[in-house]
């Protein structure tokens, strides 16, 4: 029988670029090795839910800190866990940036050794953003944002983005962001630029209610 785990890549903004939140295994196989948060789905269980289970028992995060969660897609390499077939699916998701996690931040932009394909889902995230793809962008840059934050997130996926225009790319890839007049300090420059908002809710499997 086929197993169905669901590993969840967490990625912030930080100085000059993008870190994601990697946790301690504890057991077999790769104790002792950084990965992905991640459980096995139980029965009756939703995959969102598996989600926030995956975060709160491994990572300490209190449940109410989820603010949006976006199913990635379906890892099924035959051989990618050594205990048998076991059929992942990757979430991308956004936490609340004062809550507390227990965990370590590794650089989301470098290659990474992790065990499993867990640093093939994090480069499929990565890739997703530098692709503009905007439920990507909304996971996460959230409710409001800047455009250096915008900027920071396309180039670290390898995307292009001219910083003269952003005021036209912005909302052409996420039509609900609106500017709204004033100004912040972008958490990846250090520099200030225009804030913007999104008109999204809390969760859904976008966003969560």
């Amino acid at each position: 029988m086929t197993a169905v785990s669901v590993d969840v890549i967490v990625l912030r903004l930080a100085r000059r670029g993008l870190q994601v939140l990697t946790i301690e295994r504890w057991a077999e196989p790769f104790a002792g090795r950084l990965a992905l948060p991640g459980v096995l789905l139980a029965d009756g269980e939703t995959l969102a839910d598996a989600a926030v289970r995956a975060l709160a028992d491994k990572a300490d995060l209190a449940p109410g800190s989820v603010g949006a969660i976006r199913q990635v897609r379906a890892f099924d390499e035959a051989n990618r866990d050594p205990r048998g077939r076991t059929l992942a699916v990757a979430h991308h998701v956004r936490i609340d940036a004062e809550a507390t996690v227990s965990g370590t931040w590794l650089d989301a932009g470098a290659p990474l050794d992790l065990p499993f394909d867990h640093g093939l889902m994090i480069s499929t995230v990565v890739a997703s953003l530098g692709a503009r793809h905007p439920d990507a962008l909304t996971t996460l840059l959230g409710p409001s944002f800047t455009s250096g934050d915008f900027a920071t997130a396309v180039r670290v996926g390898g995307g292009e983005v001219d910083p003269s225009n952003l005021t036209r790319t912005i909302p052409s890839v996420l039509p609900a962001a609106t500017r709204t007049g004033e100004n912040a300090v972008t958490i990846s420059t250090g520099r200030s630029s225009a804030v913007w908002q999104l008109a999204v809710g809390r969760h859904a499997v976008w966003q969560l209610p």
